[in-house]
């Protein structure tokens, strides 16, 4: 046991870095999305479909766990799904900064579909192994007010 233990941060995110992830999104108990629970995600920080989502990953130590919670389910196309009522809560895990995925986006460029998915990421969308790019010239508008903490390091 370690009563006052100091953790270092080895790294920490910066903007436009392609992050991996792992995530479970509940409303209450209710597991409203879990694509990504086991199957890491990757995508560059400013494509996610959540307001907020990439702004609270950035600047946070790889190996994170965050707590993301929005009081209500932001205004954003939510598929064939309604939107879920009540508070959202993303239980997130930083897992890795992948920069292979910014040197192939750098030297290839983001229309590589071997390399990165050509549609961008949704709420509703499949599983897919390959990199999504942030290829919006502007960030999305901020819907709510996101409140979040860390929960472990």
């Amino acid at each position: 046991s370690c009563a006052p233990c100091i953790q270092v941060c080895q790294a920490r995110t910066i903007k436009d870095d392609f992050v991996s992830v792992r995530y479970v999104g509940k409303v209450g108990e209710i597991v409203v999305d879990d694509r990504y629970a086991t199957t890491p995600l990757v995508f560059q920080l400013g494509a996610f479909y959540l307001p907020g989502f990439d702004e609270a990953l950035t600047k946070q130590c790889v190996k994170s766990t965050l707590r993301l919670t929005w009081q209500r389910a932001p205004s954003i196309n939510w598929g064939p799904v309604p939107p879920p009522a009540g508070p959202l809560v993303y239980d997130v895990a930083i897992d890795r900064v992948v920069y292979d995925a910014f040197r192939d986006k750098m030297t290839e460029g983001s229309n590589n579909t071997k390399y990165f998915v050509p549609e961008p990421l949704t709420a509703f969308g499949s599983v897919d192994r390959r990199w999504y790019p942030n290829d919006r010239s502007t960030e999305p508008p901020g819907q709510t007010i996101l409140e979040f903490f860390e929960l472990s390091i």
